[in-house]
């Protein structure tokens, strides 16, 4: 894991190693030479003291460490800002004389000091309002009278330690206590807590990852098969484990006394036998929807909502499958999920005793609804022991989650399946900031499942299509944002299934796992389903037709006609195209990002 003084440490180094593109290399390297070995370790411990310091002024608790841990902040904070040196750093070949000729190396490398794009100078002088100290205070006003300059300064020139400072009349005097509150390392600070709340506002679906739900999650993935004989023994009075059991059919057991990675390795490695491919998306659909609806593991169902959420409304829309049939198929796996109980194994002086976890199976679908009836509308509940570690009354300390990215359900069946398992696989890897190793063949018995059964071996000759087949799975999930990045560590090497690949979480992971970001939740919204709900939902968020055609990406025309309709039939269906739309860019999504229009009023 890439921590602050890490980064930092790169950083020196490689201004070393560009240095000599500079003009002023033959010189300084004489100073170098009399300077002797470059302490990096020591001068970035020194550095990120500094940055510590600041961002405990500026940033809010909750997210400090996600700031200190977005690359901006150790790429670019200005190296001579702070007041964390010893008196010794001072010495003619002390720290401080190694950072301030690195300082003017780099500020002639990058040609003056960085200023974020993001960043406004208001905003900096905001922050530094925020910081209780005379020298911020008279910098914020320093910036709010126009005496600063970014990229520029005090009037300062960059990268020296003799700066010379403005002293024009009617300007704040500058002096060189202020420089400890320099706007451009807060201006850094700023675009990092920009980046970090964005991202905060990403839809995600948390996914339970407590032991109980990780034990339905692995029994669902795997289905009655496979082979848990070898992890099944325990000693009298103790815990077996847990095991799913599918109304009167055979349970499938788990084993929850094995090493947490253990566990989570097996996990949903395979799509329920039960409930086929399709079972694992309508379960996580379902986490999604709690997600949205005040995550209290209630649900207001509706097959609607449901269809547009997943890959059936285009397979309707393109005659694949009829709307009765999928519906079908779909309110039967929740019928299924409903009947599945998860239950708590235990011996007892030599007596099998099975409790049930929680008041119901996985799901609950009311008792006055039709059992295995198709299902148009229905209040489902998830099982709230399972569901109680990413609940919204859970305490910080009890919340134990996973985040699935929202994109990833665009994804088809098999890499579906590796974006939910990769997602559970990077909470165990919690302690090292969501970064670890699989195998390929891990990796390709996940992707490699077939009814519920993993084909643990591979022919030789089918290594290189897996690897091919995995290595645009990765693609597709960076490229969906549920992984950061991924990287085969021994890419010259032959294909074999000993070949590691490291995967990386995105920031965004990072931020609400790793450092306990809270995130931006919407509250729960409904998605217009009538030409009279659209036309009043666009008109609160005072949007013209031009620009909501253009955020759903849908013709000008089919909004013009959707509202035309309205006039006269407000309750009309709305139309199909703008139903996919509304689905796929998320409601939510939608209205947190709003902003009236500013160049035409809405169109009545």
């Amino acid at each position: 894991m890439n921590s602050l003084v890490d980064r930092l440490i790169e950083r020196l180094n490689g201004i070393l190693r560009e240095a000599p593109k500079v003009a002023s290399w033959p010189s300084t390297l004489d100073t170098l030479e009399k300077l002797g070995h470059l302490d990096a370790p020591a001068i970035a411990e020194r550095v990120a003291i500094n940055v510590r310091e600041a961002v405990a002024a500026v940033v809010p608790t909750r997210e400090r460490e996600a700031v200190l841990d977005r690359p901006i902040v150790a790429e670019r904070w200005p190296l001579l800002v702070g007041s964390a040196w010893r008196l010794e750093d001072y010495r003619p070949d002390g720290l401080f004389a190694w950072l301030v000729i690195l300082d003017e190396l780099e500020g002639e490398l990058a040609d003056g000091p960085y200023w974020p794009s993001n960043v406004a100078v208001d905003e900096v002088a905001e922050a530094l309002e925020r910081i209780r100290s005379p020298e911020a205070q008279r910098a914020a006003e320093a910036l709010r009278r126009g005496n600063f300059k970014p990229g520029e300064g005090f009037g300062i020139t960059s990268g020296t330690s003799g700066r010379k400072l403005d002293e024009a009349p009617g300007e704040i005097k500058v002096d060189a206590t202020m420089l400890t509150h320099d706007p451009h390392a807060i201006a850094v600070l700023v675009s990092a807590q920009k980046q970090v709340r964005s991202d905060a506002g990403r839809r995600f679906t948390p996914i339970p990852s407590n032991r109980h739900a990780r034990a339905a999650m692995s029994a669902i993935s795997r289905g009655s098969g496979g082979d848990w004989e070898a992890v099944q023994g325990s000693a009298p009075g103790r815990s077996r484990g847990m095991e799913l059991v599918w109304g009167k059919e055979h349970p499938t057991q788990y084993q929850l006394t094995l090493a947490f990675d253990d566990i989570q390795t097996q996990l949903l490695t395979g799509i329920m036998n039960e409930l086929a491919e399709d079972g694992l998306r309508d379960y996580m659909v379902l986490h999604r929807m709690a997600a949205e609806q005040q995550r209290t593991g209630a649900v207001r169902w509706t097959w609607r909502e449901h269809r547009e959420r997943t890959a059936y409304d285009r397979r309707i829309r393109s005659n694949t499958i009829s709307d009765t049939e999928a519906q079908s198929l779909v309110t039967g796996r929740l019928w299924r999920l409903k009947s599945a109980e998860l239950h708590h194994v235990m011996q007892i002086n030599g007596r099998r005793v099975a409790t049930r976890v929680g008041p119901f199976g996985l799901i609950d679908i009311p008792a006055h609804v039709s059992t295995g009836g198709d299902l148009e509308l229905a209040r489902i509940a998830l099982n709230p022991i399972l569901y109680e570690s990413v609940s919204a009354s859970a305490d910080a300390r009890d919340r134990h989650f996973t985040l699935l990215e929202d994109e990833a359900f665009a994804l088809d069946g098999t890499r579906f399946r590796l974006a939910v398992l990769l997602s559970l696989q990077m909470r165990t890897w919690r302690d090292h900031g969501g970064v670890g190793r699989l195998s390929a063949s891990t990796l390709w018995g996940y992707m490699n499942v077939r009814a519920g059964k993993v084909a643990t071996t591979l022919p030789r000759h089918r290594w290189p299509a897996m690897t091919r087949a995995l290595e645009g799975a990765l693609n597709a999930l960076e490229g969906a944002h549920v992984i950061g990045g991924w990287n085969r560590l021994d890419a010259e090497a032959d294909v074999s299934p000993e070949m590691l690949f490291e995967v990386t979480p995105t920031a965004a992971w990072k931020d609400q796992v790793v450092h306990r970001v809270p995130p931006e939740l919407p509250p729960s919204r409904v998605i217009p389903r009538t030409v009279g709900e659209f036309k009043a939902w666009r008109l609160a968020l005072a949007w013209s037709q031009d620009r909501v055609a253009t955020e759903l990406g849908v013709g000008l025309n089919t909004i013009k006609r959707a509202e035309v309709q309205a006039k006269t039939e407000a309750s009309a269906p709305l139309g199909s195209a703008i139903l996919a739309a509304l689905a796929a860019r998320g409601v939510a999504t939608l209205e947190r990002d709003a902003a009236p229009d500013r160049l035409a009023p809405p169109k009545k």
